[in-house]
């Protein structure tokens, strides 16, 4: 005898068994397709991550300059509120000495002005005695003339 024979196979069996390898090649090209598109968006999606993240970064070395410049405005603001309180003490401090100065000068005018007095005083006192003393020289020359 032979070699043995296969076994026959039914054709609806056979067109059945096409069909669903047709279904299933079917089947995997949607997959693949689907998988494809799936990578596709993924690497979309890394891109989008990607550039978010150098926009990130940018933003904020953006928000540190920003804060650098903001402390260093407030860093010189805090140093004119110092350098403007003290100038304002050494005002008040020169308009302290300015008070005490003029006070010294008004005494210092109102003594003269004793002195001035006194003086007027003194040569009222003077010229009186310079006059009384004259007429008694006057008088002594008068006496001197009568006398032989």
């Amino acid at each position: 005898m032979g070699a043995p024979r296969p076994p026959k196979v039914s054709t609806a069996a056979l067109e059945h068994a096409k069909t669903e390898a047709v279904t299933a090649k079917q089947q995997a090209a949607v997959a693949v397709a689907k998988a494809d598109s799936e990578r596709d968006k993924a690497t979309d999606l890394y891109q989008r991550l990607s550039n978010a993240e150098k926009r990130a970064e940018e933003a904020l070395k953006e928000a540190r300059l920003a804060s650098d410049q903001a402390m260093s405005k407030h860093i010189a603001e805090q140093r004119a509120q110092v350098q403007a309180e003290s100038l304002q003490n050494q005002l008040e401090t020169a308009l302290k000495d300015a008070e005490s100065h003029k006070e010294l000068a008004n005494k210092a005018r109102e003594e003269a002005q004793r002195a001035l007095n006194d003086a007027a005083t003194s040569r009222g006192k003077l010229e009186a005695t310079l006059g009384q003393l004259h007429e008694l020289q006057k008088a002594q020359k008068e006496k001197d003339k009568k006398q032989p």
